[in-house]
């Protein structure tokens, strides 16, 4: 019997890689005040997106005479990722000038928008009187250094002629017993080979492949984010994903595998995946579909969101897309997200385990009734001393909680025309919830102030009548009302209500630590709450510089 050997190493390295940023009309910059920056455009490293931030006048008042850069880490991420940086500043000739370059230790970066660097980079008044100021303009350069994983590396064992003899079999058919059809070509192979040179081939000869599943869920889920703007309810499906590895090598950029026909919403949709992206733009990503299956009279409107679940089935932070309203008007219409996942990012994480991974989708379809159809308003509510009729048909459709009211009126005696009371609401906020339930839209407003107070309001509203989807518009509303005055209370009013999209925008805000000190400086009580919240973010600041005045409190919280 022939000895055959085989050999492996272990390969650990680091990537590395520099930018040089250029500052064009100096003067100017300096008109922000203290404490305000420049981002610069992204750039990569070691598969990760970056961006300069550039603080002209310093990044807090005991650096008000000094330049501040910052090194932000501009991509989502499932794990800390450890990097060193290097700032210099660049003479006319464009090399390091030897007292003005600083370097750091390795330090980990936990989220998105989470920077390190120096806040006592250039003193300005060294800058302004070199001659590396030229024309209004400088230059620095930012050197960074990730380590790349450790991993176990082959090499390559003597050739045996198992590849020759098992290659001439595949190509002479002889004696083969089961057939793959892929992509509209047919395949044929040997059973016996399959199961033995792969285990999974032994579910491969049994079962459709590859395949999109709906995995059973282990219990009804509990959403606090609806998939879309629409007020119908939310359906939910855990999508598994089996054989990737063969899917991906296996379908072309622009080839897709569909699953079976899925119910949601009294309709059929099928869901449409592309291991390598639908088109040559976007080739490094998976993209995903949704596609009507069912013969509609008139176009429906619907909307999804598509989570990548870790192995417990939650949604992993930053991975999600949603794909808004859209209309599907017949047979085969479908919408799409190109870049759901970045396959590097998916292959290197925890979340594809042997092959195989699941995708949360949440639908929302619109099965309002048309007004044309609808009969005379049979019930009446009575909200701050102000009447509104409507009816009981399309109320009950529309949310479960106003139907389990009108429920509770029936059998508490209240007759049809009776007038049913809600509490502690504004009128013009019941007025908003009426026309959404019945239009899937809002009144416009010119005052924007006024539109922000009624976001909120209509936010519990819809919290209170359990209406995902108006709850998800007033999210998205305040979301782009943070800024560094109103971040504390929106993190504590998202914390109080369950408001998953405004808890992750208030965190992402705080995720460059200047911000964060900035708002904990006016707010004491925020330390707790992003204690609770996010403690990686505390865990930044603690490590970006150890002569900030707020370590004895951050200490508090190790």
């Amino acid at each position: 019997m022939s000895t055959f050997y085989s050999a492996s190493a272990i390969v650990g390295g680091t990537v590395t890689g520099h930018y040089v940023y250029q500052v064009d009309g100096y003067s100017r910059t300096k008109e922000l005040t203290n404490g305000k920056r420049i981002l610069s455009p992204t750039f990569w490293v070691g598969d990760y997106s970056w961006r300069i931030s550039y603080y002209p006048n310093g990044v807090r008042s005991s650096y008000a005479d000094y330049i501040s850069v910052f090194l932000v880490l501009g991509d989502r991420i499932t794990k800390p990722v450890k990097v060193q940086r290097k700032f210099s500043l660049l003479d006319k000739a464009g090399k390091p000038v030897p007292d003005h370059s600083q370097r750091t230790e390795l330090r980990e970066y936990f989220t998105a928008g989470a920077g390190h660097g120096f806040s006592d980079f250039i003193k300005r008044e060294f800058l302004e009187a070199s001659e590396h100021l030229v024309d209004d303009c400088f230059k620095i350069r930012c050197d960074i250094s990730v380590p790349a994983c450790i991993r176990a590396e082959d090499r390559a064992p003597p050739l045996s002629d198992l590849q020759r003899h098992l290659g001439d079999l595949l190509v002479a058919k002889e004696g083969a017993d089961v057939t793959f059809q892929v992509g509209g070509e047919t395949f044929s192979a040997h059973r016996c080979v399959l199961a033995a040179r792969s285990p999974n081939s032994r579910l491969t000869c049994i079962c459709d492949f590859p395949r999109i599943f709906v995995k059973p869920l282990a219990a009804m889920p509990t959403l606090d984010f609806a998939s879309a703007n629409v007020g119908g309810p939310v359906d939910r499906r855990d999508l598994g994903v089996d054989h990737y590895w063969h899917m991906k090598q296996l379908h072309r950029n622009g080839q897709r595998i569909t699953s079976r026909s899925l119910k949601a919403g009294g309709f059929s949709l099928r869901i449409h995946y592309y291991p390598n992206c639908v088109s040559s733009s976007c080739k490094d990503y998976i993209s995903i579909f949704m596609a009507l299956d069912s013969r509609v009279s008139h176009p429906i409107k619907a909307s999804a969101r598509f989570s990548l679940l870790d192995q417990s089935g939650e949604p992993v932070p930053g991975h999600f897309v949603c794909t808004g309203v859209r209309e599907y008007s017949g047979v085969g219409a479908m919408h799409v997200y190109d870049l759901f996942i970045w396959k590097k990012s998916l292959e290197a994480s925890e979340h594809l385990v042997d092959g195989c991974f699941t995708i949360g989708w949440d639908v929302c379809v619109d099965r309002a009734t048309p007004l044309s159809d609808l009969p005379d308003p049979d019930v009446v509510f009575q909200v701050g001393g102000e009447m509104f009729s409507a009816h009981r048909r399309v109320l009950a459709e529309r949310s479960p909680a106003l139907e389990a009211e009108l429920f509770r009126a029936t059998r508490e005696g209240a007759a049809a025309g009776d007038c049913i009371r809600i509490d502690d609401m504004l009128p013009e906020v019941f007025e908003s919830l009426l026309q959404f339930v019945y239009t899937d839209s809002l009144p416009e407003m010119d005052d924007e102030q006024e539109e922000s107070m009624m976001a909120e309001d209509l936010l519990l509203a819809a919290d209170r009548f359990d209406m995902p989807g108006l709850k998800l518009i007033c999210e998205e509303k305040l979301c782009s009302d943070i800024d560094e005055d109103t971040v504390a209370d929106m993190l504590r009013f998202a914390a109080q209500h369950h408001c998953r999209l405004l808890r992750d925008a208030c965190i992402e805000f705080l995720g460059d630590p200047p911000v964060l000190q900035a708002a904990m400086a006016t707010d004491h009580d925020l330390l707790e709450l992003v204690a609770k919240s996010c403690p990686g973010l505390l865990k930044e600041l603690w490590d970006s510089d150890e002569d900030d005045p707020m370590q004895a409190e951050l200490a508090i919280c190790f």
